[in-house]
C-alpha cells in the first residue's frame, strides 16, 4: 500500500484499506497516509490527514513501539508543511528520525527534512539531509523513491543555482533527467509531471523549443492523474515560456487558468507565484494597475501566512517589472517593504535585498540610490552593535570580507566608525 502511494497509485491504495473505523495502528497509518497523498494532489483536507496520522502515532505510542510512531510523526511533519508551518514541520520530522534507526524511517524522514528546507530556501541544509540519504539510495527497491532523491537534490541544486553556485545549474538539470526517468519506469505519472515541469522552466531561456515539449508533457501527465495543484504549477511554467516568447496572450490564459484553480479549490499556498506571474505578464502588458494589484495581493498572502521571503520576493519582482512605468516613489515604498520582510536580524538577507535592487536600477533613480544609502547605513550599524563593535564579527554578519565593510566604512558611512572598537596595536618586542 505504501509503495502503491509512492507511485500515485491512490485508488488502488484506497482499495486496499478496511472501511470500518478501526484503532488498529497500521491500519491508521495507512489510511492517513493515502489521506496525505491525496490532499496534497488536491482532492482532500490536509488536517484529515493530520488527524488520522496523529491517531496512528499515538497508537503506536501506547504499544511501545518508537519505530512506526517515528514514522508516523514524519508525515505528520509534512502536513505542518502543507499547512504553511514550516518550522512546526522541521521540528517533527528532526525529532523522528533521531528517535528511530529504522531504515524506512530514515530515508522518508531525511528525503522530507530536504522537501521542508527547499521550500524555505534553505538549499545548503536540503543537500546536507540527501546527502546522509545517498548511502540509503541503493538499497531501496522502490523505483519513485529513487526518483524522489534525484527530485529533490535537483531542486536544491537548482537553488544554488539561483544563488550564484557555479555548476549548479548543469546538476539540477541531470538530476532531474534521472528522476524523470525513474518515474516513468515505476509509472508513476505525477510525478514525472512534476520533473518534466521543473525541466521545462530551466530550459525556458537556453532552450525554448525543449521547454515546450516538456511542459506540453508536463500538462497531459498531470491531467491524467487529476492532479490539479501541479496542473495549475505546469500551466504557470507554460505562463512563463509565452512571456519570454513575447506572446503575451497565450501566456495571460495559461496564468488565469493557474490562479482560477487555485482560487476555486481555496489552495492559497501556491498563489504567490502564480500572482507574481500574472503580475510580470501586465506589466509588459503596460497594464499597471492590473500589476500593481496582483504584486501586492501576492505579498499579502505569502505574509499572512508566515513566508516572509516569498512575500519580499513579490515587491522585489514589481519592482523589477515596474521601474519604468511608475513614480520613484512607488519604487521607494515597494522597497522598503521589500526590506522590512527580510528576517529580523537576517543582515545577510537584508544585503541581498538591498544588492537585487542596486542591480535593478544600477546609477539612475538617485532618489532611491540615496535611500539604499541610508539603509546600507543602518544594515552595517546593526551589525556592528550586534557585533559589539567587532569589524571582523560584523563583516562576516552581513557577508562580506572585513577589508570591504572596512573601506565601505571609512569611505561612504565614516558616521559609524565610532561604533568601532579601537584596533589594539601590536606590541614591539624589545631587541
Amino acid at each position: 500500500m505504501f509503495y502503491l502511494c509512492q507511485d500515485g497509485r491512490f485508488v488502488e491504495a484506497r482499495s486496499l484499506l478496511a472501511e470500518d473505523a478501526s484503532d488498529d495502528p497500521e491500519i491508521r497509518l495507512a489510511s492517513g497516509i493515502v489521506a496525505y497523498w491525496e490532499a496534497s494532489s488536491g482532492r482532500g483536507e490536509i488536517q484529515t490527514a493530520k488527524d488520522i496520522l496523529s491517531r496512528a502515532a499515538r497508537l503506536f505510542s501506547a504499544e511501545g513501539d518508537r519505530d512506526r510512531e517515528a514514522f508516523a510523526n514524519v508525515y505528520v511533519g509534512l502536513c505542518y508543511m502543507w499547512q504553511g508551518q514550516p518550522t512546526e514541520a522541521l521540528i517533527w520530522i528532526g525529532h523522528a528520525v533521531r528517535e528511530s534507526a529504522d531504515y524506512s524511517t530514515q530515508y522518508i524522514g531525511l528525503l522530507s527534512l530536504a522537501v521542508v528546507n527547499c521550500t524555505q530556501g534553505r538549499w545548503r541544509s536540503a543537500l546536507d539531509n540527501l546527502e546522509r540519504l545517498a548511502g540509503l539510495v541503493e538499497a531501496q527497491e522502490c523505483l519513485s523513491l529513487i526518483g524522489r532523491f534525484y527530485q529533490h537534490r535537483a531542486m536544491a541544486y537548482r537553488q544554488g543555482h539561483a544563488d550564484g553556485e557555479q555548476g549548479f545549474l548543469r546538476l539540477a538539470i541531470e538530476d532531474y533527467e534521472t528522476a524523470s526517468n525513474y518515474f516513468e519506469q515505476a509509472g508513476n505519472r505525477g510525478f514525472e509531471g512534476k520533473v518534466l515541469n521543473n525541466l521545462a522552466y530551466l530550459y525556458i531561456e537556453s532552450n525554448p523549443r525543449l521547454a515546450h515539449i516538456h511542459i506540453d508533457r508536463a500538462i497531459s501527465l498531470q491531467k491524467s492523474v487529476n492532479d490539479f495543484i501541479e496542473l495549475a504549477q505546469a500551466h504557470d511554467t507554460e505562463a512563463l515560456i509565452f512571456l519570454r516568447e513575447g506572446q503575451l496572450k497565450k501566456a495571460k490564459r495559461s496564468i488565469d487558468k493557474a490562479i482560477a484553480t487555485m482560487r476555486v479549490n481555496d489552495h492559497r499556498l501556491w498563489l504567490p507565484n502564480l500572482l507574481i506571474t500574472r503580475g510580470r505578464i501586465y506589466s509588459q502588458a503596460k497594464l499597471v494597475q492590473l500589476s500593481k494589484k496582483d504584486f501586492a495581493e501576492a505579498a499579502d498572502i505569502a505574509e499572512a501566512a508566515g513566508d516572509l521571503p516569498a512575500a519580499a520576493r513579490a515587491y522585489l519582482a514589481a519592482i523589477e517589472s515596474l521601474v519604468e512605468l511608475v513614480p520613484v516613489g512607488d519604487l521607494i515604498a515597494m522597497y522598503r517593504h521589500a526590506n522590512r520582510l527580510t528576517p529580523d536580524g537576517n543582515t545577510k538577507a537584508a544585503m541581498r535585498v538591498m544588492d537585487r535592487v542596486s542591480e535593478i536600477f544600477a546609477t539612475s533613480l538617485p532618489e532611491l540610490a540615496k535611500t539604499e544609502h541610508q539603509q546600507e547605513a543602518e544594515i552595517f550599524r546593526r551589525a556592528i552593535l550586534d557585533a559589539k563593535g567587532s569589524i571582523t564579527k560584523a563583516a562576516t554578519l552581513v557577508g562580506l570580507p572585513r577589508q570591504t565593510l572596512a573601506y565601505n566604512i571609512s569611505t561612504h558611512h565614516p558616521e559609524l566608525s565610532s561604533l568601532l572598537k579601537p584596533r589594539r596595536r601590536r606590541k614591539k618586542l624589545l631587541s
